[in-house]
């Protein structure tokens, strides 16, 4: 993972908290409730922030 320092800082978070879920989803294969757990937040606040930063939760899953 790697982010430019040129990005302004919205883009700049934006780019780490998607690296951040999606590799929080591969290591929980896919589990919201492991991920919610680990990253602290509320299932229904995750859900929120995965659609917002585009994260496809549908590939993460076991077996899909």
């Amino acid at each position: 993972f790697k982010v430019s320092f040129e990005l302004p800082l919205r883009e700049a978070r934006d780019a780490f908290e998607k690296a951040y879920f999606e590799f929080h989803l591969a290591q929980e294969g896919g589990s919201m409730t492991r991920v919610a757990e680990k990253t602290g937040l509320e299932r229904t606040h995750l859900y929120r922030k995965l659609k917002q930063l585009g994260v496809d939760v549908t590939r993460t899953k076991r077996g899909t």
